[in-house]
């Protein structure tokens, strides 16, 4: 963490594999932010539970859920796991009601999306 606090990122994105599986994540995020370093996490959002959207918030200033297709049947077959799309999408729906409920100003969450031939269709 001294390392990269010393280089004076202007961002660090946490991403992986899965960054919320991470054991002391939200406190490697933490510093992060502190330093001044703009931190963003990427997410499948398979993980998220509802006490982590505040920690996200508190700690990261933009949360990004990967989103592999339109449908649950593109989402599903591209991860190579059923219920991920519905897991994703509960994910986004956590972040959408905190920023709703007035939120961390300045935080920021949306979707990323590769286009490869299994998806491009339903996109």
């Amino acid at each position: 963490m001294d390392s990269i606090i010393e280089l004076q990122p202007e961002m660090v994105a946490l991403a992986g594999g899965e960054p919320l599986v991470v054991k002391g994540i939200f406190e490697v995020a933490d510093r992060l932010s502190r330093a001044g370093i703009h931190v963003v996490c990427y997410t499948g959002g398979w993980p998220m539970k509802p006490d982590m959207v505040q920690e996200l918030m508190r700690c990261c200033d933009t949360v990004t859920i990967s989103l592999d297709g339109a449908t649950a049947e593109v989402h599903d077959k591209i991860r190579g796991r059923a219920g991920s799309f519905e897991r994703a999408m509960e994910a986004l729906r956590m972040l959408d009601d905190a920023v709703s409920a007035g939120g961390r100003p300045g935080f920021e969450f949306g979707i990323d999306t590769v286009v490869v031939r299994s998806n491009f269709d339903s996109l």
